[in-house]
């Protein structure tokens, strides 16, 4: 077990991790004392990605090194178990992560023959783990997303599949079993163009399920998403949600508990400018609203992440702003209490001259505290939390 914060200069590739120690307020700029030290995991790793549960009771931590390898917490990030590989030594990417209750849920790209998707699971807090399922058998499949039901036996994975013309689909595959089994493989993007890297949500139950993507088109990216009401076994045709006299790209979507409200955010441009903006569902994904600003213009926001309470209401978003003409990263914040139609002013939350970008995010149930990380520097996977946050009483 790591005992003790490692207080030195972290060299880039290291893997490291600083536990939510410090209240932090969504409204003024995040005070960088407050802030734990970051804890170093191991000393050599790429590839890392940070999951929490939404109580904040279980995270895990995955990253390549030879193996996969993982290591988890159960006191909020203060102690991590000792590192462990999960998967067999050879050419494995794009890892995510997934924590539902006790179920972890692990995915990666094989990129060496035979290739595909593979999942390993655990549902036992990361005490033992399943050997590695073949949920795809393609070496041109890569870039998986994965989600899981409240419970951890529903799991829904979607991911980019390079069709050998130029152009990437999105497909998906589904799991009744925690990921023991898988659903066949079934494309959700239209032909003949191609796809970014699409991004899901999942209702507690498992059975309402969005998948959100980049379109990308000759002159033009729009935002696209395809809906299911039934875990995966039949899904609705691909419908546009951002503002066809702009190009949009880059989707993140948060989903109620009972899966009917939805907020997808996305950067948008007009032209030179990009900036974060969101459209919500309150029907599972048939229908949108129109997009909204959530970042203002000229600042140049990318990247965000969203996620959203139980009831759908509040939502939090953050995404990496460029600074010039330094040039660095930060991350920035706003919050939604109307279920994603307005927004508040936006703030600073990562340290000054922190180079900080791609920040992840879990919002807990009621909406009123987040658990927020980010990237810091250009090199190396460096990964510390920004701090735990608490929204004011009604998301205020």
């Amino acid at each position: 077990m790591i005992t003790m914060p490692t207080l030195r200069l972290l060299r880039s590739s290291m893997i490291t991790l600083a536990p939510c120690a410090g209240l932090l307020c969504w409204g003024p700029p995040a005070r960088a004392d407050l802030w734990a030290p970051p804890q170093v995991l191991t000393d050599s790793g790429t590839h890392s990605h940070v999951a929490s549960s939404e109580d904040g009771s279980l995270l895990a931590a995955v990253w390549r090194s030879e193996a996969i390898q993982v290591s988890t917490s159960h006191t909020g990030g203060r102690l991590w178990t000792t590192p462990r590989p999960i998967s067999p030594a050879g050419a494995v990417n794009d890892l995510k992560v997934c924590v539902r209750g006790r179920t972890i849920v692990v995915v990666y790209a094989l990129r060496a023959e035979p290739g595909g998707i593979r999942s390993v699971t655990s549902t036992d807090a990361g005490t033992t783990w399943t050997a590695p399922v073949a949920v795809s058998g393609d070496r041109e499949d890569f870039l998986p997303q994965v989600i899981g039901s409240a419970d951890g036996t529903r799991v829904l994975l979607a991911w980019r599949h390079d069709d050998g013309s130029e152009h990437y689909d999105v497909q998906v595959a589904s799991s009744a079993d925690s990921g023991h089994t898988w659903s066949p493989v079934r494309s959700l993007s239209a032909q003949g163009f191609s796809s970014g890297v699409p991004r899901v949500g999942l209702s507690d139950d498992g059975l309402r399920g969005i998948v959100a993507w980049g379109q990308y088109e000759i002159a033009f990216r729009g935002v696209q998403t395809s809906a299911t009401a039934d875990g995966g076994k039949t899904w609705s045709d691909a419908v546009s949600i951002s503002d066809p006299a702009e190009s949009g790209d880059h989707p993140s979507l948060g989903i109620s508990a009972d899966g009917l409200r939805a907020t997808i955010v996305w950067d948008g441009s007009p032209g030179v400018d990009r900036y974060i903006a969101a459209a919500t569902s309150s029907d599972g994904g048939a229908s949108w609203n129109a997009p909204t600003r959530v970042s203002p213009s000229g600042q140049y926001g990318e990247y965000p992440v969203v996620s959203v309470s139980s009831d759908g209401l509040r939502a939090v978003a953050a995404w990496s702003r460029y600074v010039n003409p330094d040039p660095t990263y930060e991350v920035r914040s706003a919050w939604s209490s109307d279920g994603g139609g307005s927004w508040s002013p936006d703030v600073t939350l990562s340290a000054q001259s922190a180079d900080s970008k791609g920040p992840g995010l879990v919002l807990s149930p009621d909406g009123r505290s987040a658990r927020m990380w980010d990237n810091a520097g250009h090199e190396g996977p460096q990964t510390r939390p920004v701090g735990a946050g608490r929204a004011p009483t009604g998301g205020a």
